[in-house]
């Protein structure tokens, strides 16, 4: 018996500075932890339904810190500071990372790489 299990992978590139991908992949944490679509969050924040689906696959760059806030007020974040890394090394050296995004019949598998330059 032959397992026919049939995976969707897709891959996006970003480069930007350490702090700016820790947004972007607590972003992702913080929505799959609260079990909502990218387009429910959308709509909970008051954008167009591909809005954090444009975030998630880096073809919005950069997030508005208005963004941000409504995007932690939706998904009940205690505060701002709470989806900021501690101890981080702020800097501002960019780095070239990819998003691997497998998609299987009943999960999602996310994997971020920070790629050696």
């Amino acid at each position: 018996m032959r397992n026919n299990f049939k995976v969707f992978k897709r891959v996006y590139k970003h480069r930007c500075q350490p702090l700016e991908m820790q947004f972007f992949y607590r972003m992702i944490l913080q929505r799959i932890s609260n079990g909502l679509s990218p387009e429910e969050v959308s709509f909970l924040m008051g954008k167009a339904l591909d809005f954090i689906s444009k975030v998630e696959s880096f073809k919005i760059k950069t997030i508005l810190a208005i963004d941000y806030y409504i995007f932690c007020r939706v998904l009940e974040v205690g505060s701002i500071h709470a989806m900021m890394p501690l101890g981080m090394n702020l800097s501002k050296q960019k780095y070239a990372y990819e998003l691997h995004v497998n998609t299987l019949d009943d999960e999602v598998i996310y994997h971020l790489y920070r790629l050696s330059i």
